[in-house]
């Protein structure tokens, strides 16, 4: 778990939110993808991305994931404010 995923958490603990870590792992045309976190009371996958590096490492499997997959959120690393 990297640091980032561990800092949402506390987030989502501190809101009192459920959350499942890498609940699932989803079969693409190519490889799998395993969203970081499942939020279960929205029915809502979110990927935690730290950098633009990281995002742009896995952009290819996130845009065909959110074609199956609509419920995909992203967070890029503004959320550290909200802690």
């Amino acid at each position: 778990m990297f640091p980032r995923e561990k800092e949402f958490i506390e987030l989502l603990d501190k809101n009192k939110r459920p959350w499942i870590y890498q609940a699932r792992r989803f079969k693409l045309s190519k490889t799998t993808y395993t969203p970081d976190f499942y939020l279960p009371e929205e029915d809502l996958y979110i990927e935690v991305v730290g950098t633009s590096q990281a995002y742009r490492a896995n952009k290819e499997k996130i845009a065909e994931f959110k074609k199956y997959i609509l419920k995909l959120s992203l967070l890029f690393w503004i959320i550290k404010v909200m802690l």
